[in-house]
């Protein structure tokens, strides 16, 4: 919320440099952030897990899933981050879609047939919906970035018109 009210006050100012300044230092904070937690919950996941379980079973399931985790928090750092920009620039039906394809789309059906079919190999369960989640929410950060990049070279006009609307 904090970079969508920061980014939008720049962009409302017509303070184009400024408010690309912004995002940029938000994303770089927010993926520096994410880095660190990242960090700490790879190498405390064990640690991690045993706080909620003594079972050896469900132990080894949940370190072996908090390994996603560490990848998950990088990716969502860099969308959430994203997402205050986008709506910064009221780009929300790009949000929207990028939403539905790489979470109904993508995360569901990659996850269903990673987990539950042997289309893939063997069934992986819980770890074949993590891994899903992890590509859905990779591409899409990566949408988002790339739709950043493309409002940050939009003309003053534009943006006065797409934030007017």
């Amino acid at each position: 919320i904090t970079v969508c009210i920061r980014v939008g006050r720049f962009l409302g100012a017509g303070l184009l440099g400024r408010a690309r300044t912004a995002a940029r230092t938000a994303l770089v904070t927010g993926i520096g952030c994410a880095c660190c937690t990242a960090l700490l919950t790879y190498v405390f996941r064990a640690p991690i897990a045993r706080m909620y379980t003594d079972d050896a079973v469900v132990l080894a399931v949940a370190v072996s899933l908090l390994v996603y985790v560490t990848i998950y928090q990088l990716a969502d750092a860099i969308q959430t981050v994203s997402l205050g920009i986008l709506r910064a620039y009221n780009d929300t039906r790009v949000i929207s879609l990028v939403c539905f394809v790489t979470y109904a789309l993508i995360g569901l059906s990659v996850g269903y047939v990673l987990a539950r079919t042997p289309l893939l190999g063997a069934p992986r369960g819980a770890e074949g919906f993590w891994i899903a989640y992890v590509i859905a929410l990779v591409f899409a950060s990566l949408c988002y970035i790339v739709r950043i990049r493309y409002l940050h070279h939009l003309s003053k006009e534009n943006i006065a018109f797409r934030i007017a609307r």
